[in-house]
Formats: structure tokens, C-alpha cells, sequence
């Protein structure tokens, strides 16, 4: 993704240096445009404030500096942290229909882009928290790998079934066993939420904060780490929920990158049931290739080969700058020994039953790869769910779906819920009476 704001957080207090009273309150939608592309632009002007959102750069209700409104001009900043970015832009009033239009231009780093925005009625009333309610209590539980000491949740439900334990494993990056991760603003909640969900329904589960994350945070740089390393901890916690239930069916649960390893841990360690939500049907560097499809040519060449080189185990020593994020020197250990796993070929190994779960509102994986594996794994079971985006929750929009990444005010998919229970009790059931 080319970034168009470079996000600092900060505490930002709006100062109106003037405004006018004529200008239409309510919600401005449009575009700005960025280096090789546009993205939607918001800006939500009531009582004399102004929130300015970019969904996509991850720029949510921000407010605005030094806002000054005339009868026909609107400035204002945006201060991100030493990041100035200055918006200037003309008012267009159209009265025979009611409406009114921005055009104008932004000034970032010495650089001018156009944006634009048209009225388009009030600004949505936004829904309620919806403050989640302890289905059970939780206790904390360590794991010493070769003197690293790693940490989990056990949530208990208040009312035990006594049928299945879960072990949920997350997704990738520094993601915790909330659903976490140190690199958003504030936390989501999205695994918390599903293992106090499966409490509710009578189900202990075991939430793994990965190395690097939550409590397991004392470990090295990241070029120490490499896909097999999170492989071999999920194993050990397996083995560890299943000394603390002996007697009960495992489910395995995992999120986005989890589902690789989750596959990989079930088809070496066993287990009674596996659903995948939002995992990947593709190897890691097949998607990467994706992802990196839209640069330009030049850019596109130069990713391609760094990725072929990982692929062949070679590190790389000349990556631009541009794509330095993606493929730096300490993170390619790491993409080398992930560029080995196929999840096509995991999940035809599979001997248990499987439910693949995916949400259409999800950018980040989508039904091409639920159907990818669906077509690996003949007798899976696949589930689509219209409203449920990646972090499980169902959104209307663009922008509730960039909120969910950054604030917890849903809840869990209803249709999520009812899926999973369904499927763990037809299992339990067909299980037990075989």
C-alpha cells in the first residue's frame, strides 16, 4: 500500500480560527489522490469541529487544526505529529439543487495533490459499545521453550460443558491471544471476544500470545525467528491443553496466518476438529506476488525477483527502500522458512473434520481462498458469511470495517457464532457415536 500520511499519535486539539455559519453541516465524502492512486475522503463537520478520516491509509476521525472557513474558501491541517499537511479548497455552492462541493489541494513534504468532497447529508449516528460480558475467568498459564518464557489464557466458562477444549491460535504479525497487536492504535479484542463467545457456550479455550507479543515479550531481534519456531510453541501449547483436558474433544481455532500453522500443528500432533477463519489459500510468496501486482512495472520486477530469491532460500541483500518494509534483511529468515509451507497441501493431509470460514467484507484474505482450500479438502465444510470482515466482525462499510482494527465497540458475528456451535456440536455428537 503507498502510504499517503505517515500516522504519528498524538493528542491534537482543534483550533477555529474562523468559521462561517452558512457552510452545511454534516458528512463530506470524496477523494484525494496519493502517488499512484485515490482513496475515499471524509470529512465530518458539526458545531464547528472537523474529524477528517482516510479508511485506507488507517486515518480515522482525526481532527483538524487551524480550520478557516470564508465564504467561499475552507483551509485547515492536519498535525501528525512533525507531519504538516495543509488543505486549501474552494467552495462550490450549487443552490438550485441544495448542495455544495469542494475542490481543492493539499500541500505534504513540498508536494501538491488534488482532493475533493461533496455534502452528502448528516453524519451517521455511530452504534453503541457493545461492552462484552465475562462468560468465564481467566488464568494465566507459562510455557518455557528452550529459557523463553511463553504466556497464554485459559478463559474457564462459568458453566462447563465438559465436551470440547480449544486451543486458538492468531493470525500473523505481532498479534497477541486478544487479537491484538502493537502496531494499531488501540487494542480490538477479536480473539478475546471468540474465546469468551465459546465460553458462553460451555467451552474452555487456550488464547497463545505469540513470541514477541502480550506477555510472551522477552524474546530477540527477529531474524532469530522463523515460521517453524511458531510452529513447534503452537505444538507445545497443544500439548499442554491437552494434559489440562485429557478427557475432552480439541478443536483447534485458528485466525488469518494461524490457519497455516494450525494445519500443520493438527496434521503432526492430531486433534478432533480444526476451523480455519479467514486463512490464506496460497503459499506466502503467491500471495505476496499479489499483493505487490499493482506497483508499477519497475517496482513490480524488483519485488518479483526478491520474492523468487526467498524462494529459493537465498537472502537478498539489495532491497530499495520502497519495498524495505516488505522484505528487510531481519524479516527474510522468517519469509524464507514461511515460503516453504503450502496450506493446498496441508489441508489435503488433514484426517479430521474441518469447517473453513470466511467473511465477505474481509480485505485482507477473500473467498478465493476459502474456496482454494475448500478445493484441497473435499470433505470440509465452507461457510461464507456476507457481513464479517477479518476481525470477525459484521460491518457495513469502509469505514467500520478500518474501525474495528483500532477500537472494540461490536461484537462478534452472530452468524460466527451460530456456525462454529453448530459444527463443534454436529462433531461432538457424530464422534461420540461412532
Amino acid at each position: 500500500m503507498k502510504a499517503l500520511l505517515v500516522i504519528a499519535l498524538s493528542s491534537i486539539f482543534l483550533g477555529c480560527s474562523s468559521q462561517n455559519d452558512d457552510f452545511m453541516q454534516g458528512r463530506w465524502c470524496g477523494k484525494i489522490e496519493s502517488i499512484n492512486n485515490t482513496a475515499e475522503l471524509i470529512l465530518d463537520y458539526n458545531d464547528g469541529k472537523a474529524l477528517l478520516s482516510i479508511a485506507e491509509q488507517g486515518l480515522l476521525k482525526y481532527p483538524v487544526s487551524e480550520l478557516n472557513i470564508s465564504s467561499n474558501i475552507i483551509k485547515f491541517k492536519l498535525m501528525l505529529g512533525k507531519t504538516i499537511i495543509q488543505f486549501e479548497g474552494k467552495r462550490i455552492i450549487d443552490k438550485n439543487n441544495d448542495t455544495e462541493y469542494i475542490k481543492g489541494i493539499y500541500l505534504q513534504s513540498g508536494v501538491t495533490r488534488h482532493f475533493e468532497l461533496n455534502h452528502i447529508g448528516n453524519t451517521p449516528i455511530e452504534k453503541p459499545y457493545n461492552n462484552m460480558i465475562d462468560e468465564g475467568k481467566d488464568e494465566t498459564i507459562l510455557l518455557n521453550r528452550n529459557k523463553i518464557v511463553l504466556s497464554s489464557r485459559l478463559r474457564m466458562p462459568y458453566k462447563d460443558s465438559h465436551q470440547w477444549a480449544a486451543l486458538i491460535i492468531p493470525g500473523s504479525g505481532p498479534t497477541d491471544g486478544d487479537g491484538n497487536s502493537k502496531l494499531l492504535p488501540a487494542p480490538n479484542n477479536s480473539l478475546l471476544r471468540l474465546s469468551n463467545v465459546l465460553a458462553k457456550n460451555g467451552i474452555p479455550s487456550l488464547r497463545i500470545d505469540k513470541r514477541g507479543t502480550g506477555y510472551s515479550n522477552n524474546i530477540g531481534e527477529e531474524e532469530i525467528q522463523d515460521f517453524t519456531t511458531f510452529i513447534e510453541d503452537s505444538k507445545a501449547w497443544l500439548k499442554k491443553l491437552k494434559e489440562y483436558y485429557p478427557n475432552r474433544k480439541i478443536a483447534i481455532i485458528c485466525h488469518s496466518q494461524g490457519s497455516l500453522i494450525a494445519m500443520i500443528v493438527a496434521n503432526l500432533e492430531g486433534c478432533d476438529a480444526l476451523i480455519s477463519i479467514s486463512g490464506s489459500g496460497f503459499p506466502i510468496d503467491e500471495t505476496l506476488n499479489s499483493q505487490t501486482s499493482n506497483f508499477n512495472e519497475e517496482l513490480r520486477e524488483k519485488a518479483s525477483n526478491i520474492i523468487s530469491q526467498l524462494k529459493d532460500g537465498k537472502t537478498v541483500n539489495d532491497v530499495p527502500i520502497s519495498l524495505n518494509m516488505l522484505f528487510r534483511k531481519t524479516v527474510q529468515p522468517f519469509l524464507i522458512s514461511y515460503m516453504k509451507y503450502d496450506p493446498r497441501k496441508e489441508i489435503e493431509k488433514a484426517s479430521y473434520p474441518i469447517m473453513i470460514i470466511q467473511g465477505e467484507k474481509d480485505t485482507q484474505t477473500t473467498i478465493k481462498d476459502a474456496l482454494e482450500l475448500k478445493a484441497h479438502a473435499e470433505n470440509a465444510e465452507i461457510v461464507i458469511l456476507p457481513l464479517m470482515n477479518h476481525l470477525l466482525r459484521d460491518v457495513n462499510n469502509l469505514m467500520e470495517n478500518k474501525a474495528s482494527y483500532c477500537e472494540d465497540r461490536l461484537p462478534l458475528s452472530t452468524d460466527l457464532e451460530k456456525k462454529l456451535m453448530d459444527f463443534l456440536n454436529k462433531t461432538f455428537h457424530k464422534n461420540k457415536n461412532q
